[in-house]
């Protein structure tokens, strides 16, 4: 059960992710296919991480097809309470590594959100990152449709840009389980109402991508 919202949690590693935030484990580490650590992480307010460029080599060997018919390799993630845990595992592994170089600049690009309340914060960003070069973009956010996502992000230049999209709340008015979605049309209906967006496809892009709560 989630312990914020009394129910249940979807998501491969949300065990993971209630035992962070219940301070048994510092930081946590999970497996993500189609969002399993980036979606519980945001389901109780946590930072995650998942990037395939951690034991690059090892996991690509292990694909999986989702139900969407989607073909992909897990990426390993993180999830913790604070940044600083996650920030000190990517410096000894990826950074350590030299896969990320710390010196590079990016453009941020902003993707105007789908659900009103969350506008708030989308104009507050906009305040708090004008040094940045932003342009905001429009996507999709059609959370039922994994191929469409895909199709919004396949032409965005990642190596220059970060991209910010709006996610969540995960999982509080209806659950977002995958297979569910595939029972019906009501069911469909109903797991896009877990509002997970992008989430759901950094993994099978083969992207790297932070959850901020």
């Amino acid at each position: 059960l989630n312990p914020i919202t009394g129910r249940l949690m979807t998501g491969s590693s949300s065990s993971t992710a209630v035992n962070v935030f219940l301070g048994i484990n510092d930081i946590g580490i999970g497996t993500d296919g189609g969002g399993s650590v980036l979606a519980p992480a945001l389901s109780l307010n946590l930072y995650g991480f998942i990037s395939n460029l951690f034991d690059e080599e090892n996991i690509k060997r292990y694909i999986k097809e989702s139900t969407d018919g989607i073909k992909f390799s897990p990426s390993i993630g993180f999830i913790s309470k604070n940044l600083e845990n996650i920030e000190y595992v990517i410096n000894n592994t990826i950074c350590k590594n030299e896969l990320v170089k710390n010196d590079e600049k990016y453009n941020i690009r902003i993707a105007r959100p789908k659900t009103n309340q969350q506008i708030d914060l989308y104009n507050k960003l906009l305040v708090d990152l004008d040094e940045f070069s932003i342009q905001n973009i429009e996507l999709s956010y059609n959370s039922i449709d994994r191929y469409e996502m895909v199709k919004d992000l396949s032409n965005f230049d990642f190596d220059n840009n970060i991209l910010i999209t709006f996610e969540g709340p995960v999982d509080l008015y209806e659950y977002g389980d995958s297979i569910m979605g595939h029972y019906s049309k009501y069911t469909k209906n109903s797991q896009a109402l877990a509002h997970k967006y992008y989430l759901k496809i950094i993994n099978m892009m083969k992207l790297s991508a932070f959850a901020i709560p």
